[in-house]
């Protein structure tokens, strides 16, 4: 009799889990647009994998996010939808609809999305979704700006395709009241005399007023503040700048110089804060990296640079430092050394072009004869005669002769 009770038990108790199941129906406790939902195409409860006995199918997943988490209220968000095939085959005319807050404002969308009322619908016949593979879709959204601190706001998303098992997805996040939000950024440039001037703007993005605004920039490495701003009071090697109240959308900038200590990269952030809750505390640090490079050191006053050449017939300061370069006169009764007496015939010469041409004709040099030489005109002399001689001679002895 015991054992049939145990039977009978287990019975109860098998028949009583798989009921919701067959019926098709939902745990009381369980929300019917959490992912994996039996209903929905969830995987089947159960230790072990099921034997399969028919042609591989597609099987998708579903799921969402937003960010900023959670919502600011009065300011844009981006909602984003991510569909998974997780089975085996690809997932033909993929159709993702989704359902938004009513106090949820929904921006440009995508292409291929459509909206109808606060219901948006992507995809259709021509979205396929292979097996392994992913496809997400996101859009801006606006909160309304009316809502209260902590309100819960709910989106819904669903994704059916084709002779496949679909998936649905609910998201619940809370908003908070948009506070500050201050920002900085910063600019570098390098100066002509080596130095980094860089200039610094705050502003306050937010849409309530930043409240003890401050900014603090180290120098960072061997630089030194060359030129600190008023906004930033004080001695050392760091800037602490107190800006005060920041009204929304209102900015700041202030600049200083930094003169780097040796070559190299010079790199920086600077930083700021605020006494009052922010929004947002990503966008409050600006880095910058400048190059130094190394300075050539100043050619020696005088001296010729490479590029320039020494002029010509001019000796150099180096020749004319070198001992026994310079010409010496001959002593009288001494024979000048060949390199001497060159030196001294180009003197000369030069004293004699620069001097006027009269005296130059002038200068005790015997001049050079023109024309014929005097011993030429002697020999000719003598020639003429001879010929004449004979001439004579043989005149006179055919006479002699009788000879006409």
């Amino acid at each position: 009799m015991a054992r049939v009770a145990t039977v009978i038990t287990l019975a109860a108790l098998g028949g009583g889990a798989a009921a919701p199941a067959e019926a098709g129906g939902f745990d009381a406790g369980r929300s019917p647009f959490t992912s994996g939902s039996p209903s929905m195409g969830g995987p089947p409860s159960g230790g072990g994998p099921a034997a399969r006995s028919g042609p591989a199918v597609a099987g998708l997943r579903i799921a969402q996010s937003v960010v900023p988490d959670p919502l600011l209220i009065g300011r844009p968000a981006v909602h984003t939808v991510t569909v998974t095939n997780v089975g085996e085959a690809t997932a033909e005319a993929v159709t993702i609809t989704g359902a938004l807050d009513e106090h949820v404002s929904p921006g440009p969308l995508p292409d291929g999305c459509d909206l109808t009322g606060r219901t948006i619908t992507c995809g259709g016949p021509a979205l396929r979704i292979p097996a392994g593979r992913s496809v997400t879709r996101s859009f801006p959204v606006v909160i309304d700006s009316g809502l209260s601190d902590g309100t819960a706001l709910t989106s819904r998303a669903e994704v059916t395709a084709s002779g496949a098992q679909g998936d649905s997805s609910q998201l619940v996040t809370e908003t908070r009241a948009a506070g500050a939000d201050v920002t900085i950024t910063k600019a570098a440039t390098l100066t002509a005399g080596g130095a980094i001037a860089y200039a610094v703007t705050v502003v306050n993005e937010g849409l309530t007023p930043a409240t003890g605004v401050t900014v603090r920039h180290p120098a960072g490495g061997r630089a030194a503040i060359a030129d600190r701003p008023a906004e930033c009071p004080g001695v050392g090697p760091s800037l602490v700048c107190p800006l005060g109240t920041l009204a929304p959308r209102e900015s700041r900038t202030f600049m200083f110089t930094l003169a780097p200590g040796e070559p190299g990269p010079v790199e920086n952030c600077a930083t700021v804060s605020a006494e009052s809750d922010e929004a947002n505390t990503t966008n409050n640090r600006a880095c910058t990296s400048t190059a130094i490079e190394p300075q050539r050191a100043p050619a020696p006053d005088g001296a010729p640079s490479p590029d320039e050449a020494t002029p010509a017939g001019k000796p150099s300061e180096k020749n004319r430092a070198r001992p026994g370069h310079e010409p010496r006169h001959a002593a009288p009764g001494e024979q000048a050394e060949p390199h001497e007496h060159r030196a001294a015939e180009r003197k000369r010469d030069r004293e004699r072009d620069r001097a006027p041409r009269a005296q130059r004709l002038d200068d005790g040099r015997p001049l050079p004869m023109t024309g014929v030489s005097v011993w030429m005109l002697g020999l000719g002399t003598a020639v003429l005669l001879a010929i004449g001689l004979l001439v004579r001679y043989f005149s006179r002895r055919d006479r002699v002769s009788g000879m006409p």
